[in-house]
This record gives C-alpha cells, structure tokens and sequence, in this order.
C-alpha cells in the first residue's frame, strides 16, 4: 500500500464545549496517554488494526463507487444535519409535544450533571443499583 503523506495542518485555538476529561479513568482503566503508548508497543494488535482499518476503507470505496452522484449525496446530508442544528430548539420542543401527548415523559437538564442526576433518579426510583452504558 502506497502512503501519500497528509498535508500540514493548522490547528485553531477553541473553547471546549465540554470540559477536558480527567487524567484518571473510570473502571481502573489507564489514562489515555499511557493506554496508547501500550497500545503503540502490541505489535499484533497494531496488525490487527491495519488490517481491520484497511478492510473498512476497501469496502467504503466499493460502496462509494457504486453511487452515481457519492458527493453530491454527501453534501445532501451534510445540508439535512446542519439545518437539524440550526433548528434544533424548536425540533426538540416539537419532539416534546408529540412524545408528551402520545404519553411518554421528557426530562431537561441544562448540563452533563444534571443529566446524570436525573437519570439516576429514575434507576434509583426503579429499584436497580446498577446501569451499563453501551455507545453504538
């Protein structure tokens, strides 16, 4: 496999819309820092990584190549998910209504925090002492 080396970047100072995670893991885990640099020394899994990140790009570029019009396709969604943000506000009282009358219950919360809170309220209110989070 030919790499073309990627053009420098600039990187931009921003504000953090979250704030920075903490040097310590949850679960025992290691910080970020020392679980790559272990990571970057297991040849097998960098292999296996390769290997795994290849086999996405082939089958991407298979199934990009079978659209006519893949960017213009692209650039559709990307307009559908900006106009989304920009009317957000108004989508999720809209949602709201809706979920209301058909009779489900909406919780708000201002930050992570309360958030957190409120859904631990309503495992507490269950009886359970225990929640797994699974990212999708």
């Amino acid at each position: 496999m030919t790499r073309v080396p990627k053009q420098p970047t600039v990187a931009v100072a921003r504000k953090r819309r979250t704030p920075a995670p903490p040097e310590e893991t949850f679960l025992g885990m290691p910080a970020f820092r020392h679980g790559a640099k272990n990571a970057l020394a297991n040849t097998q899994q960098r292999r296996n990584l390769r290997h795994a990140t290849g086999t996405i790009r082939a089958k991407r570029a298979a199934v990009v190549g079978e659209v006519a019009d893949w960017e213009g396709l692209r650039r559709a969604g990307e307009d559908v998910k900006n106009d989304v943000l920009a009317h957000l506000d108004s989508y999720l009282v809209q949602f709201e209504e809706q979920f209301t009358k058909a009779g489900g219950t909406v919780h708000w919360a201002s930050d992570a925090d309360e958030a957190n809170r409120i859904v631990t309220d309503l495992v507490r209110a269950t009886g359970a002492d225990e929640v797994v989070k699974v990212k999708s």
